[in-house]
């Protein structure tokens, strides 16, 4: 008696749980939507930008107007070049997917036209960006604010680093003080990182290798303090800045680098992250989001906090409703979402595929997701 007891007991705590995931599932069933989302806003342009753009380095931005390396330098490029695009024109081009048949290839079209909506700088100066360029096996330098040219490999022996002219070269931060240069050396032996900053008026150069211990000595010097502004903030107290890479950022306070929770995915601006859901271990159910400064002092306060199902998706694209179901994060930013879900039927049929835009904008406890195969389907 005893035994069947238990078994019930367990029989119905199972049919419970399963009623209660179906109910909340078909309770936001209606937040989900078939299609490209219907207007603009600053989170979808931005998110659009980084696609269309294949992620080239933003280095200046004033509402209207975004700048942009177009062009580093590298084996088939001497000349670094900058391109720019106003807000409203790449809107124009984006929105059109809201009617296109195959909204992937229309989006790769957007990607190979881009000359559409965007506009090559012809005199960086304008924009206080420094003018770089190779010549005669060094990378020469010039600026607004100094009428000499620097000769940046040449510097770089000063220092006993000698690097040589096979390199890769893009610029990743610049105002109207200093500039932060990202060096790929390939050689026969081995390949080699550096990180440069320069001042605009050549007045100092420091260069940082890539090796952890080089960077960590660099936050910790007074000469980060020199550079300090080129690294974007991500709180508003300005206390964790970002950092070399997508897993690290700057506390200021302890003047060193720190890593972010391993299985938690760091929003591209760098401030928020969301609470384990990196590419390996993203799961249906409830998600949530954390401003960084919370989730490094451990508070139990949440940005955004919200349930996604695999089911709606499934039911909201008519796949057959037997079959599993896998996502990854694509694309991360402050009120945005974008995921890859595929789909593999239990039986007999085709798998699916799609894009899943989920948008905070508006609620960040029910948000707006759509549902659209736009190809993306590797980290922006």
């Amino acid at each position: 008696m005893k035994k069947r007891f238990i078994i019930s007991l367990v029989v119905f705590t199972i049919i419970f749980f399963v009623l209660r995931v179906f109910i909340l599932d078909r309770s936001t069933l209606k937040n989900y939507e078939v299609g490209f989302p219907k207007a603009d806003s600053p989170a979808l342009t931005k998110m659009m930008r980084d696609i269309i753009l294949n992620n080239r380095s933003l280095l200046l931005e004033d509402g209207t107007v975004s700048i942009f390396q177009e062009q580093g330098i590298d084996d088939d490029n001497d000349v670094l070049t900058y391109g720019k695009y106003e807000h409203e024109t790449l809107v124009d081009h984006y929105m059109t997917l809201q009617t296109a048949q195959f909204p992937g290839s229309k989006l790769d079209d957007m990607k190979e036209k881009q000359s559409d909506f965007r506009e090559k700088i012809s005199d960086p100066f304008d924009y206080d960006l420094p003018k770089l360029k190779k010549e005669e096996g060094d990378i020469v330098i010039e600026t607004k604010y100094v009428e000499e040219t620097f000769h940046l490999l040449h510097a770089a022996q000063t220092q006993d680093i000698n690097i040589s002219p096979n390199i890769s070269l893009s610029i990743q931060a610049v105002n109207d003080d200093a500039f932060y240069l990202h060096v790929y050396e390939e050689t026969d032996a081995e390949n080699h990182i550096y990180h440069m900053f320069i001042k605009q008026d050549f007045s100092d150069i420091t260069i940082v290798s890539d090796e952890v211990f080089a960077k960590e000595d660099f936050v910790a010097s007074d000469k980060f303090k020199l550079y300090e502004e080129l690294f974007p903030k991500v709180d508003d107290k300005r206390r964790y800045l970002e950092s070399f890479e997508d897993r690290q950022f700057i506390d200021i306070e302890k003047t060193e680098l720190q890593q972010k929770g391993y299985f938690d995915y760091l929003s591209k601006d760098g401030k928020y992250t969301y609470l384990h859901s990196d590419n390996s271990n993203f799961s249906k159910g409830t998600q949530e989001i954390q401003c960084l400064d919370d989730r490094i002092q451990e508070n139990d306060k949440y940005y955004a906090k919200f349930r996604f199902s695999y089911r709606n998706v499934i039911n909201k694209l008519n796949w057959p409703i037997f079959g599993s179901s896998e996502g990854k994060i694509v694309y991360f930013s402050d009120d945005i979402v974008m995921l890859q879900v595929s789909y593999s039927p239990l039986f007999k049929g085709d798998g699916g595929r799609t894009n899943v835009i989920i948008d905070l904008q508006e609620d960040k406890e029910n948000p707006d997701i759509y549902l659209i195969d736009l190809g993306v389907s590797f980290k922006i």
